[in-house]
């Protein structure tokens, strides 16, 4: 028998209205199950490190209460395939009920530095096939720090970093990025080796954090997330003013990091001496308008982060 809506709502009356309200909201939406004792779901269990432990659950409703029981299963095309096809099917049904929200985020925008250049010298398989290699070597580094991807126009990509319950998700922002740029050395190698390059192959990435609007557009059965406002604009003009496979974040990022995790953080920011000589400042910051050349000053992609405080963030202690 199906708990009652006033039953259920009497066993989390400790919730708050908001979350009492989109309880009643899911319950309503949700349709009861069959007479039949057993229910069974195919299921998907994290393992140990990267790997997973195909289940089969079986929900069986006793007077006492609710009995699930996992059993591994030996995996088959036909369960992949059913479970495949339920997955998307629930995801997308969620995601349609689901409101944008407001948010804290930590914006990672990367894009490879020249990238039109790198396109015009490769032959156009050669081409994907490089940047399909960065976004596969990529991929465990943003799972690994609980990144979401994003929109992006081009070849490079957008991430987003939400808060978690147990880590911070501006040091995850940073750690994913500075992983990506070591990831890059291996990939620069490689290429070097295979083409004979003496050009490094570079990943630009600014990172900025804010509170802004996170929701998802849907088109069929493809579901695509997407944060609004001045946090994603701000990174992406970072990683257009970024060179070198170097990583900036904004000041107000930096500063929200509690002292003690920030100590661990190197950043700051290269002065050139009086004698020429060029000597990287730590701790510190700079407007991005103090940073560029007359000629970059007059580019308008610049023109709305001029005053924005930045500082170039180098490595950070375990």
């Amino acid at each position: 028998k199906r708990l009652s809506q006033k039953a259920l709502i009497k066993i989390y009356s400790a919730l708050d209205p908001e979350q009492l309200s989109t309880l009643k909201s899911v319950y309503e939406t949700v349709k009861p199950n069959g007479k039949e004792p057993v229910i069974h779901y195919p299921y998907i269990l994290p393992g140990s490190g990267t790997q997973v432990q195909y289940c089969d659950l079986y929900v069986c409703f006793y007077r006492e209460g609710v009995l699930f029981t996992y059993s591994p299963i030996q995996l088959e095309d036909d369960f992949l395939l059913e479970f495949l096809s339920k997955r998307n099917y629930v995801i997308n049904e969620l995601l349609k009920n689901r409101k944008p929200y407001l948010t804290n985020v930590a914006v990672m925008v990367a894009d490879v530095q020249n990238s039109t250049r790198i396109c015009s010298e490769l032959p156009a398989e050669e081409y994907f096939e490089l940047i399909n290699d960065i976004w596969q070597q990529s991929e465990p580094i943003y799972c690994k720090y609980y990144g979401t991807y994003g929109k992006h126009v081009g070849d490079g990509m957008v991430y987003y970093f939400f808060p978690q319950p147990d880590c911070d998700y501006k040091l995850n922002a940073i750690q994913c990025s500075l992983e990506l740029k070591e990831m890059m050395k291996n990939i620069t190698q490689k290429w070097q080796s295979r083409k004979g390059w003496f050009s490094d192959i570079y990943l630009n990435i600014g990172i900025n954090e804010g509170q802004e609007w996170f929701g998802s557009y849907h088109a069929g059965g493809h579901v695509e997330y997407t944060v609004l406002g001045q946090t994603i604009n701000h990174a992406e003009r970072i990683s257009d003013f970024a060179r070198n496979g170097s990583v900036w974040a904004t000041k107000a990022m930096l500063n929200q990091i509690p002292a003690a995790d920030r100590k661990k953080v190197s950043f700051g920011i290269t002065r050139t001496t009086s004698s020429n000589e060029s000597v990287f400042i730590t701790d510190t910051y700079a407007c991005i308008e103090n940073l560029l050349t007359e000629e970059e000053l007059k580019s308008s992609k610049f023109k709305d982060i001029k005053m924005l405080p930045l500082t170039e963030v180098r490595s950070i202690q375990p």
